[in-house]
């Protein structure tokens, strides 16, 4: 597989500005770009939450039916560690002390997922090659999605703007329990071929899955007051939720109208900045709203995070206005959507790219 290199050649002057202006931010306030004290207040007390719904469904004697609603809540938790502190440690944005990030990566592991798998796929190839075809693992889908138009088009797309939520709800399940152990085949990450992988990250994977299998699985079924069924409907009602959630987050936010999808040239090179890219292949959504952005761990405001992912996301509601600003003034293109219509282009682009070749992405 070609190197993929971006030439930097476009939209130097932007770049430039808006780099000074986000140094000047921090330098002027006196902040440090990693997490505040307000980070780490939310990041205990949704810790908190997750051990303490856990306990909660172990240790009060609820019904099959009210602890249905208390397992859906379990899984939001779960959603809250990873939006919130496993995706912050893994951007190496969490904290200056390399230790410190490391050790809240395994949030993921907490959660089922494998964190060396994640920075892999999420780090190497999608931020790194953000909708570029054949490097960002996020838009392969492996047949079953045709997320971008240069994907070949088949009959079954024509109906996936209606199935695609079925597709999103079993999301979790499918990436804690198949695609973690498929991704360890995959040898090109990006532009980094890795061909063998460290024999601590395979023990940490088989030990990630036990521990997730044994504590949301087994100690379920041996202590809980229920039946087999009951517990099965439960868990894939809680995971179904939480995929619905992340994908519903993070999907629209990149595959949408009016983001590129740029291929490389025949010297695998993009005639674009990095950095530009990232603004052209990125949307945000209610970027304005903080209690949604406390939530998502600032994930609608995903233009800031593609462009500045070492900064904690504490800061990004201050910093989109400074990107948004600065976009303004040297015409560059930057969007912002409410949730609903991030959903409502993303499922209508979905809709052009099952009927046409090659769609409009405006």
């Amino acid at each position: 597989m070609n190197k993929v290199l971006f030439t930097n050649s476009s939209k130097k002057d932007f770049i430039i500005t808006l780099n000074k202006r986000i140094e000047s931010y921090f330098k002027d306030n006196n902040l440090d770009k990693q997490a505040n004290w307000l980070m780490v207040f939310k990041s205990i007390t949704f810790l908190l939450l997750f051990a303490g719904i856990y306990l909660l469904i172990f240790f009060v004697d609820f019904t099959p039916v009210q602890l249905l609603p208390l397992v859906v809540l379990f899984g939001i938790a779960q959603v809250l560690l990873a939006f919130n502190i496993a995706h912050d440690a893994s951007h190496n944005a969490y904290s200056k002390n390399p230790f410190i990030n490391k050790t809240l990566q395994y949030t993921w592991n907490l959660i089922g997922i494998s964190s060396y798998m994640w920075d892999m796929k999420h780090n190497l190839a999608h931020h790194t090659y953000t909708n570029v075809a054949g490097s960002d693992h996020d838009i392969q889908q492996a047949g079953f999605l045709r997320l971008h138009p240069h994907d070949p088009l088949m009959k079954h797309h024509k109906y996936q703007h209606l199935y695609v939520p079925i597709l999103y709800s079993l999301f979790s399940i499918y990436l804690i329990f198949i695609k973690d152990f498929q991704m360890y085949s995959v040898k090109q990450w990006g532009n980094k071929a890795i061909h063998a992988h460290p024999t601590k990250e395979w023990v940490i994977l088989y030990f990630t899955k036990l521990f997730y299998i044994t504590y949301a699985i087994i100690l379920p079924l041996m202590f809980l007051n229920i039946s087999w069924w009951q517990f099965l409907i439960g868990f894939v009602v809680m995971h179904m939720v939480i995929g619905l959630i992340v994908a519903f987050v993070l999907t629209p936010v990149h595959v949408t109208t009016g983001t590129e999808f740029p291929l490389a040239n025949e010297e695998g090179k993009i005639d674009n900045s990095w950095l530009a890219h990232q603004i052209e292949a990125t949307i945000d959504w209610n970027a304005d709203n903080r209690v949604v952005n406390w939530f998502v761990g600032g994930l609608n405001t995903h233009v800031a995070h593609h462009m500045f992912s070492n900064i904690c996301h504490i800061h990004y509601l201050e910093i989109t206005k400074i990107i948004k600003q600065t976009a303004e003034e040297y015409g560059v293109r930057y969007q912002n959507r409410t949730f609903f219509g991030a959903m409502y282009t993303h499922l209508k682009f979905l809709k052009l790219l099952g009927r046409e070749k090659s769609p409009s992405l405006v």
